[in-house]
C-alpha cells in the first residue's frame, strides 16, 4: 500500500509493508517551509514562483515546485523522509513526481522553464533530467535498505531516445519499483500496432526496466469487471514476479476474485500476432486484445475455465479486452525449433550429448537495438568483431541499450561468450554492462566495460530455463552517449548448448 504520514505511523505495527508518500519536489503554499525558505521555490525569469502542473486554477496550484538543484532543499527533503520513517515501521518511500519529463508550470498549468541557478539561464530539458537523476541517486544513497517506489512517466526522454537516455537509466536504477499511473487498463491514449504510443511499446518499456533491475506497478483506477480483467491480463504479459498491480476500485470489502488467480510459472515470454498478445503459464493462458482490435474468435488447444467458471474451447476477443484462462497447458507446450537445415557455423557436442550452436546462426524471437540494427558475425557498424586486439569470426554486434530474446523451452544446458566494447570505438569510451537473463533471473553481469578493457569470457548454466535474454545496458554514470553513437557492444563467440 501507498500510505500517508502521520495517519499511518501507528498502523505500521500491524502492516509493515507500506510505502509512505513524499513528493519529490512539491511544497504546499502557505507551509512553514515555504515561509522560511522562499529561495527553495523554482521561479521564472520575472521571479514568479512556479508550480507542479496538477489541478491548477485561478492562477495557482496545490503544489509549488521546489528547487531540486538546491543542496539545502535536497538535504531537508532527506531529513523529512528520515523523520517519517523513524515514526513507524515503513517498508520504504512512495516518491511522487519523479518526472523525467518537464513538469513545471505557472498557476494555469502552462509549462514554464524555471531559471537554472547553475547557469542563470532558463533550464533545459537535458539539465532537468540530470538534476532529477542526481537527486534520486542521492536519496538512494541515504536509504540503501529501503524500498523506493518512484512514480514516473514511461514515455519520458528525448524523441527517438526515451528511456535510453543516460539520466533516465540512472533514475530507473535507483528505484526498487516504478509506479506507472494508469497502467494499461486506465490509459485511453494507448493504441494498437507497434508505434510510439502502443501497448506493444509500453510492454517493451517494462522489459527494459526489468533489465535494469526494478519491478513495475500498474496503478489503475475506475475499472469495471472487464477493465479489471484487461488490467490483470496486461500484468501477466510482463510480470517477472517482482511486479504489482494496483486497482483503486477494489478493497478488502469490495474484492474481485480474479486477483486471487494463480497461473503458476510462465512457460515463456509473451507473443504478439496480429494484434493479440498471448502468454502461456503452467496453469493457464492469458490473452490480450490491443486497442482497436476487431473482435475475433481465438481457438484454444484444450478446454479451459474462465474466471467466471465457464468451460470453453474458444474465446471471443476484441480490443481493450483481456482474457485469463485456467487449465493445463501441457497440450499447447511449444516444441523446440528445429535446427537450421544448413547451419553456417560448425556444431560441436555439448554436455549431455547436446549440440553447440552459435547464436548468430539463430534468429532471436525479439530484438531491440537503440541505434542501428543487430549484426550477425559483425560489429554494429558492419565491420569485423574485434575485442582487445583480437578478431572473432562469429558473434553478435549490437548497440546499447539492446535486448535479444531466444526461446529455449527447457532444452538447453549452457551458454558461453566473450563480451566487450568493439575496438572500433576509441579507447576508454563506451561504458557498457553485459547481462544474461533467463526467466527473469540475472545469471551474469559483466559490470561496466569500456573500449580497450580486457574482454571477459563467461559460462552460465541454462538447465531448465525457458527463455534466454541478452541485455547490454549503459553504466550508471554513462555520459550522454546517444549524442555520439559509441556504445558498440559485441557478444563474441556466443554459443548455446541445447539438446536439439
Amino acid at each position: 500500500m501507498g500510505v500517508y504520514s502521520p495517519y499511518f505511523d501507528s498502523n505500521t505495527s500491524w502492516y509493515p509493508n507500506a510505502d509512505v508518500y513524499q513528493d519529490l519536489y512539491g511544497l504546499q503554499p502557505g507551509s512553514a517551509v515555504v515561509a522560511q525558505h522562499p529561495d527553495w521555490i523554482l521561479h521564472d525569469q520575472n521571479g514568479n514562483w512556479l508550480y507542479i502542473p496538477w489541478n491548477c486554477g485561478g492562477g495557482s496550484c496545490p503544489s509549488l515546485a521546489g528547487d531540486i538543484t538546491n543542496p539545502a532543499f535536497r538535504a531537508w527533503w532527506i531529513s523529512q523522509a528520515q523523520a517519517t520513517l523513524s515514526r513507524g515501521n515503513y517498508k520504504g518511500i512512495w516518491i511522487d513526481d519523479v518526472n523525467m519529463e518537464f513538469r513545471v508550470s505557472d498557476g494555469w498549468s502552462n509549462q514554464i522553464a524555471p531559471m537554472d541557478s547553475a547557469t542563470g539561464q532558463p533550464m533545459t530539458w537535458d539539465a532537468w533530467r540530470t538534476y532529477v537523476a542526481q537527486f534520486v541517486w542521492q536519496i538512494r544513497q541515504a536509504f540503501p535498505n529501503n524500498e523506493l517506489l518512484e512514480n514516473t512517466i514511461w514515455f519520458a526522454g528525448p524523441a527517438g531516445v526515451r528511456d535510453n537516455d543516460w539520466a533516465i537509466q540512472q533514475q530507473i536504477a535507483t528505484a526498487t519499483n516504478l509506479n506507472l499511473e494508469r497502467g494499461i487498463a486506465s490509459d485511453p491514449g494507448l493504441t494498437g500496432g507497434t508505434g510510439d504510443w502502443s501497448v506493444y511499446q509500453y510492454f517493451a518499456y517494462v522489459d527494459r526496466v526489468h533489465a535494469l533491475g526494478p519491478g513495475v506497478t500498474f496503478e489503475q483506477y475506475a475499472l469495471d469487471t472487464q477493465g479489471m480483467q484487461y488490467g490483470l491480463a496486461s500484468y501477466f504479459m510482463v510480470s517477472n514476479g517482482n511486479d504489482r498491480i494496483g486497482d483503486t476500485t477494489s478493497s478488502p470489502s469490495n474484492w474481485w476474485s480474479g486477483y486471487d488467480v494463480d497461473l503458476g510459472a510462465p512457460l515463456g515470454a509473451r507473443t504478439y500476432n496480429n494484434g493479440v498478445f498471448e502468454r502461456i503459464f503452467a496453469n493457464g493462458i492469458v490473452l490480450l486484445g490491443e486497442p482497436g482490435l476487431a473482435t475475433q474468435t481465438v481457438s484454444l488447444p484444450a478446454t479451459f475455465t474462465t474466471l467466471d467458471g465457464s468451460s470453453v474451447n474458444s474465446v471471443s476477443l476484441g480490443g481493450w479486452q483481456g482474457v485469463v484462462l485456467l487449465g493445463s497447458t501441457s497440450p499447447s507446450a511449444p516444441s523446440a525449433p528445429s535446427a537450421p537445415s544448413a547451419p553456417s557455423a560448425p556444431s560441436a557436442p555439448a554436455p549431455g550429448g547436446g549440440i553447440a550452436r552459435y547464436l548468430s546462426d539463430i534468429n532471436p524471437a525479439y530484438t531491440f537495438n537503440s541505434w542501428g540494427v543487430l549484426q550477425k558475425d559483425a560489429s554494429v557498424m558492419g565491420g569485423p568483431i574485434s575485442l582487445d586486439g583480437f578478431r572473432y569470426q562469429k558473434g553478435l554486434g549490437v548497440h546499447a541499450y539492446s535486448e535479444l530474446h531466444y526461446p529455449m523451452y527447457g532444452n538447453c544446458s549452457s551458454m558461453t561468450a566473450t563480451v566487450g566494447v568493439d575496438d572500433e570505438v576509441p579507447a576508454g569510451m563506451g561504458w557498457l554492462s553485459f547481462q544474461v537473463w533467463a526467466d527473469g533471473n540475472k545469471l551474469y553481469d559483466s559490470g561496466p566495460l569500456v573500449s580497450g578493457n580486457a574482454a571477459p569470457s563467461f559460462q552460465v548454466n541454462l538447465t531448465g530455463y525457458q527463455n534466454l535474454g541478452l541485455v547490454v545496458t549503459n553504466g550508471i554514470f554513462q555520459a550522454a552517449a546517444w549524442q555520439v553513437p559509441v556504445d558498440h557492444a559485441d557478444w563474441a563467440n556466443a554459443i548455446i548448448n541445447c539438446a536439439n
